[in-house]
């Protein structure tokens, strides 16, 4: 929910940013509830930046396509993920 449609629920950008994580929790489960066709969130991620997406348990999983579909331990995505922790102050550890 971006853009106009955030501002039709009374909210902003700070909604996307706020660390009261109760509060954000309260507005997905009332969005959840009050609207039987809302099937998730998109919003630009506070810490890296880029487009996240949620889906709740209403979406047709059918309907999504996985364009690249890699391992974990694919060297090129280890790489990505390191560089997002990094970016993120998250220390990543083995098990």
């Amino acid at each position: 929910m971006v853009g106009a449609a955030a501002r039709a629920f009374g909210l902003d950008q700070r909604i996307a940013t706020s660390l009261e994580y109760e509060r954000c929790q309260e507005w997905a489960r009332a969005l959840y509830e009050g609207y039987p066709d809302f099937r998730g969130f998109r919003w630009r991620g506070r810490q890296a930046g880029s487009i996240c997406f949620v889906l709740n348990d209403r979406t047709d999983m059918s309907a999504l396509e996985a364009i690249i579909d890699r391992d974990l331990g694919d060297p090129e995505i280890w790489a990505r993920i390191a560089r997002a922790a990094r970016r993120c102050h998250i220390r990543i550890v083995s098990p």
